[in-house]
């Protein structure tokens, strides 16, 4: 009996590793399409992942027990996605390594996923939205009250939300770019605006095209109604400051009035 009950305990702790390399097989099978228009073909893989991580969480009591036999990170397997960073707390506390398994899970998956679609596709734009895409069955479970969200906990959900501010940054990147453009442009030295009235008339003439440019590809893209409340969100706060700063520094060379910003609001 005393053999058994080892061989179960072995295979036990087995599990928790063999559930990373069961995504990792799931995401190399991934057909990836380079069609960015039709993101909602690549949810499948990564929600049936979701979906087995969340019925797993059924087993909570018996993961506990067996859990609370390993050491901290000890179900990482040794090559690891890019971007993902093991827990460097250490604990043996039972609750803890089950919700840091799980968190891990959930990053692992992530990482995964995006390094999938880094491989063909070269806009962080699209990588970010696709992988917001993705990520909208997830966001629904842990905005609930459910068994996965309760076991990662306050710090697992604080690791998730990192994980969705990545995407995001990548996401609105086209933005964050049109942003600085025009801090640069706002750029003031010795009481003046560092670009002559040519200059910035040139800027403007730019600017406005690919700002309309943005504005129409973004009423394009399909966004989960949560991503794209949060995408609205994220590109105010960056955009609408930068082009008060520009409002007031460039109104009297000609600016004010030239960007039409206030024309196009990415929610419409």
């Amino acid at each position: 009996l005393q053999q058994l009950s080892e061989r179960c305990n072995t295979q036990a702790r087995h599990a928790f590793k063999d559930f990373f390399e069961y995504v990792r097989s799931r995401s190399s099978e991934m057909v990836v399409s380079s069609d960015t228009a039709a993101p909602e073909t690549l949810n499948n893989t990564f929600m049936l992942v979701a979906t087995r991580i969340h019925k797993m969480t059924v087993f909570r009591s018996y993961q506990l027990d067996f859990i609370s036999g390993m050491t901290m990170n000890e179900w990482l397997p040794t090559a690891l996605p890019t971007g993902f960073v093991p827990e460097k707390d250490v604990s043996s506390d039972p609750q803890f390594l089950l919700g840091t398994f799980y968190s891990d899970l959930i990053e692992y998956s992530f990482y995964s996923l995006a390094s999938r679609f880094q491989e063909k596709h070269r806009s962080d734009e699209a990588i970010g939205i696709m992988l917001l895409f993705n990520l909208d069955g997830l966001q629904n479970l842990l905005e609930g009250t459910s068994v996965l969200k309760q076991i990662i906990g306050k710090r697992g959900l604080e690791r998730y939300e990192r994980l969705k501010k990545k995407a995001m940054d990548k996401a609105v990147s086209p933005w964050s770019t049109l942003a600085a453009r025009l801090m640069t442009a706002s750029t003031k030295q010795g009481g003046q605006l560092s670009m002559g009235n040519k200059e910035l008339g040139r800027f403007i003439d730019e600017f406005n095209p690919r700002f309309e440019e943005q504005c129409a590809s973004f009423r394009r893209k399909e966004v989960p109604p949560f991503f794209r409340q949060q995408m609205v969100a994220d590109v105010s706060k960056t955009l609408v400051p930068s082009y008060k700063i520009f409002y007031a520094h460039a109104g009297g060379a000609g600016g004010r009035g030239a960007i039409r910003a206030g024309g196009c609001r990415p929610g419409r």
